[in-house]
């Protein structure tokens, strides 16, 4: 008897689920399918129930009530497309919500996997959408977190014959004010040393106005930092008398006076040191033995720890999974040849870095490699997760190769964060673009003797950007006379 109830059970729930889900179509380890939206059963008017702004965003640029999706037409706010093509596939939910937001998963389903639909179009229009269920959708525009309810099943003739005609002379990727604070690390070989400055470029762009478009370039000799509640600059300086290296960098908060108010030191180190990456909260060095310049190391750390602090390690930054990584990576080695490199206690690994590579930011770690008669200093890429707090960053929508031989004098290349705009960094010049558009909104002309390398880059919007523009100018930002 208990056997009979047993397989009516088995029997009554794989046919349950069965008929839920679509395994074959949507398992999480399938290709993205292309199916018309009204299988989606997304199509029709959606209403704004929740927002909530990531990075201090302004609500009087960013206040959106409906969404219009159908096979004609995907419209929110000022975002929008023609002929949009959608794409589906079913993922882990909490993959999705840790890498993409800083949102609890739990606080958005109970379900395990969540059905992801990707809005594109030929002119570079991206936008992805998580169904929850079929009356309700969640997504990020902006620097923003919406959840929409469906209040009705098509979409309003007045929405559809505004794009009827397929030809919106006046479309862009976002219709307001953006700023781009771009942060540049310049070297070049002077008197037997690398001399390593750093430079931040604030490109400001404005075309809520219409077809008046107005856009300005800013200049400053130092980083520029903005933190949850204040207005910063990092200062580097460093020292090379009688051939000895000292560098620092400090963190100066910039006040209502006309003169900043110091807060600290925010690293110090008697060897050569440059950043490879900055964010509001932590920055990546990389240390260089001056004996020997293929010999180097890397460090993590938090913009808030001093130099008595101990950097981030591998725990800390990729969890267990990291540790794994790590032991894998270091077992692998050893077979080819003998590490030199002393780790006493794996999980307090703290030789990593992040640098910009191929267009990406990437983790890296180096080890010593030979015996004492042929010793090999040896640089390798690591492809850890990258953990929400550290970093988030848009994929590119072409393979670096084929971007450099579209424009063989690309450095770097670097996206807002809604993929609207995007920064071209050459050997001679920094290019702001629309991603609507093959014009370049502006360029901004670089010095051309020395070696240049991306490390921060942030995008502020609507009054932000404003706020951004004139803390800038008040830390010593200079105003660019000319840029084309």
């Amino acid at each position: 008897m208990k056997r009979l109830k047993f397989l009516l059970t088995f029997t009554i729930l794989l046919i349950t689920l069965t008929g839920c889900l679509d395994l074959e179509e949507y398992d999480a380890n399938s290709a993205i399918v292309a199916p018309e939206v009204k299988d989606l059963m997304l199509e029709g008017t959606w209403k704004v129930k929740e927002s909530n702004f990531t990075s201090n965003a302004d609500m009087a640029y960013l206040d959106v009530k409906n969404l219009y999706i159908s096979n004609d037409v995907f419209e929110f706010g000022n975002r929008f497309s023609v002929n949009p093509q959608y794409e589906s596939k079913l993922v882990s939910r909490d993959s999705y919500f840790k890498n993409q937001t800083k949102i609890d998963p739990k606080d958005i389903t109970t379900e395990e996997f969540v059905q992801i639909v990707v809005v594109s179009d030929s002119e570079g229009f991206y936008q992805e959408l998580v169904k929850i269920d079929d009356n309700t959708i969640f997504l990020e525009s902006n620097q923003t977190n919406y959840f929409l309810v469906k209040t009705a099943t098509t979409v309003s003739k007045d929405i559809l014959t505004k794009y009827a005609d397929g030809d919106i002379s006046t479309k862009e990727a976002y219709n307001g004010i953006i700023g781009g604070a771009i942060t540049l690390k310049f070297q070049k070989e002077e008197d037997g040393h690398t001399v390593t400055e750093y430079k931040t470029y604030y490109l400001y762009y404005d075309n809520s106005g219409g077809n008046v478009k107005t856009k300005s370039a800013y200049e400053m000799d130092n980083i520029f930092l903005v933190r949850k509640n204040t207005f910063n600059t990092v200062a580097y300086t460093e020292d090379w008398t009688n051939e000895k290296y000292s560098g620092r960098l400090d963190v100066t908060e910039i006040g209502d006076g006309e003169e900043g108010v110091y807060l600290y030191e925010i690293y110090k180190s008697a060897v050569p040191f440059e950043l490879t990456y900055m964010s509001s909260n932590y920055y990546s060095i990389m240390l260089t033995d001056p004996s020997n310049k293929n010999k180097i190391d890397y460090r993590i750390r938090s913009i808030n720890s001093s130099n008595e602090d101990p950097p981030l390690d591998i725990e800390d930054i990729a969890g267990s999974e990291g540790v794994k990584f790590i032991k894998e990576l270091l077992s692998k080695e050893k077979e080819k040849a003998k590490i030199k490199s002393s780790i006493k206690v794996i999980t307090d690994y703290f030789n990593l870095g992040l640098v910009r590579k191929n267009g990406v930011w990437q983790f890296k770690t180096s080890l010593i490699t030979g015996d004492d008669e042929d010793i090999t200093y040896r640089d390798i890429d690591l492809n850890l997760p990258i953990q929400n707090s550290l970093i988030t960053e848009s994929a590119l929508d072409k393979k670096w190769e084929d971007l450099k031989k579209e424009n063989p004098d690309l450095i770097d290349i670097i996206y807002s964060p809604e993929k609207n705009f995007y920064v071209i960094l050459t050997e001679s010049n920094l290019i702001f673009y629309n991603i609507t558009s093959e014009e370049p909104i502006m360029k901004v002309e670089l010095p051309k003797e020395y070696n240049k390398r991306l490390i921060k880059a942030d995008w502020p919007v609507g009054n932000n950007a404003d706020l951004w523009k004139g803390y800038f100018i008040k830390a010593t930002g200079t105003k660019l006379s000319k840029f084309q």
